[in-house]
């Protein structure tokens, strides 16, 4: 996965950090906007959802939870706040297993 860099175009710390230890994470940032319009595509609902379902760590920003939210993504410990980075870095660096209950029966 390549993360894009930071708005200004450089890539910052943070996003060299998150590369380098993530390998299967995702980060959710929208717009209230943004958000309201992604919750009516199915596509979109249905990215948050797989990414919950494939046990990954999740980042997101209020719109992103709004995102989540339509998509039934609960909270637990892989779902952090996009403005905590070291939380981020801590929930990507391993797949979300006691997660994994919640969303399919294990035989």
């Amino acid at each position: 996965m390549r993360l894009s860099t930071v708005a200004d175009g450089s890539d910052g710390a943070a996003v060299k950090k998150i590369q380098k230890a993530a390998t299967d994470a995702g980060a959710v940032i929208l717009s209230k906007e943004g958000a309201k319009t992604l919750s009516m595509e199915s596509a979109a609902v249905d990215f948050v959802r797989d990414a919950f379902g494939h046990l990954k760590a999740i980042a997101a920003d209020i719109g992103g939870r709004a995102l989540l939210k339509t998509a039934n993504v609960g909270q637990d410990a892989g779902v952090v706040d996009a403005g905590d980075k070291d939380a981020f870095i801590a929930a990507a660096k391993i797949r979300q297993w006691d997660r994994e209950k919640s969303v399919r029966t294990l035989a």
